[in-house]
């Protein structure tokens, strides 16, 4: 069985972004910390680490994988993440309800911050939930292809509920959906 042991994010600048994610994550720099790679790990043990590869390549938009951070208070996390150098990335693709803030650190690789527990009420909770209804719509009538995809999941087949033959396609299904962009 495979299991993620680290979620890599190419950066240009190795140090900048070691400030940045440990202090955003409160993860630290597992040492010793190389030219052009970085592991950085929960100070508490518990959780997925993240690396940090130093390769210079043309950013891509929409990113084709990010991460989610949840957060139990997130305009909080919001403020403390943009006064650690990150940018909220405005766009007319966001629903109105939607539950999630898309994010850029300082050198332009999104992430979006999570409304977790009871309190989002938008897509991720949505899909979170199991609710099985249609995506939201903005003043025009048009919906997110995100929030459609995001959706998506919960039409996935339940994995607890799916026969061992399609217990596989099951996984495929949540696993690609998860990994598609916001935008």
């Amino acid at each position: 069985m495979l299991t993620v042991g680290s979620v890599v994010i190419r950066v240009d600048d190795l140090a900048r972004e070691i400030a940045f994610w440990t202090a955003a994550l409160d993860y630290a720099a597992r040492e010793p910390v190389g030219d052009d790679f970085a592991l950085l790990h929960p100070r508490d043990g518990d959780g997925v680490n993240v690396s940090l590869d130093a390769v210079a390549t043309p950013r891509v938009l929409p990113p084709r994988i990010h991460l989610d951070l949840y957060a139990d208070d997130q305009d909080a996390e919001v403020r403390r993440l943009e006064a650690l150098g990150a940018r909220r990335v405005h766009g007319d693709t966001q629903p109105p309800d939607a539950d999630y803030v898309i994010m850029e650190d300082p050198e332009g690789n999104r992430f979006c911050v999570v409304a977790a527990g009871e309190a989002g009420t938008g897509v991720h909770a949505a899909w979170e939930n199991g609710a099985r209804r249609d995506p939201p719509e903005d003043a025009a009538g048009r919906t997110n292809r995100a929030d459609q995809e995001l959706l998506g999941l919960a039409r996935c087949p339940p994995l607890r509920a799916a026969r061992r033959r399609s217990r596989g396609r099951a996984r495929r299904c949540h696993a690609m959906l998860r990994l598609r962009s916001h935008e």
